[in-house]
């Protein structure tokens, strides 16, 4: 193998966000790359359980290669590359794991809570990843109630990367990850300053 330095090579991603345009993003290999190493240790007591990482998220967007290929790679985890579709494929996924740490989305996790009474999954799924827009608080809860964890809900934008977090376990807030830093505009827009955005400052249309 022939190992050569990408830190300053770039990724392209395609998004849309509410437009329905795609809009290409330029983002720096390096950027990612601390942002990963954040999460990491932000997410080392589970990391330390040895979980095998699944995903209901395919990785051509940031979120989807941050979380099911770039984090699990950076800390040796084993990530299974089967796209889970459905809530049998999920429990089949439990099935045959040790432990879990399941990326999805907020559809997802509404589509299989709406049939809460149908499933029953294996109590090994020991974090969950939501990103891409809100999780409702009824979702958040019912999802707590099938897999006793609370979705780990990641707030951000291909441009900005990661911003903030929270679990709605702990109550309704987020909070602003400490490498970021975040103002308001007089138009109450968000600022954003962070060494995972590709620029600084970068405005946010989020209110």
């Amino acid at each position: 193998w022939e190992f050569n330095d990408v830190s300053d090579r770039f990724l392209y991603f395609f998004t849309s966000g509410s437009t329905g345009t795609p809009k290409r993003i330029k983002k720096q290999f390096k950027m990612l790359a601390v942002e990963v190493a954040f999460h990491s240790q932000n997410q080392k007591h589970l990391i330390e359980q040895n979980p095998v990482s699944i995903s209901s998220v395919a990785p051509y967007h940031m979120y989807g290669l941050l979380w099911r290929f770039f984090f699990p790679l950076a800390n040796n985890i084993i990530a299974d590359l089967d796209i889970v579709f459905t809530p049998e494929e999920l429990q089949h996924k439990q099935s045959i794991y040790d432990k879990v740490l399941f990326a999805t989305t907020p559809s997802f996790l509404d589509g299989i809570t709406r049939y809460q009474n149908q499933y029953t999954f294996k109590n090994n799924c020991i974090g969950i990843y939501s990103s891409g827009s809100l999780l409702d608080t009824k979702t958040s809860a019912n999802a707590y109630k099938m897999f006793t964890v609370s979705p780990f809900e990641i707030f951000g934008s291909t441009e900005t990367g990661g911003v903030a977090s929270r679990q709605q376990i702990n109550g309704p807030e987020w909070t602003i990850f400490p490498p970021v830093n975040v103002t308001l505009t007089e138009n109450n827009e968000l600022l954003i300053e962070s060494d995972f955005s590709c620029a600084n400052p970068y405005l946010m249309s989020d209110i």
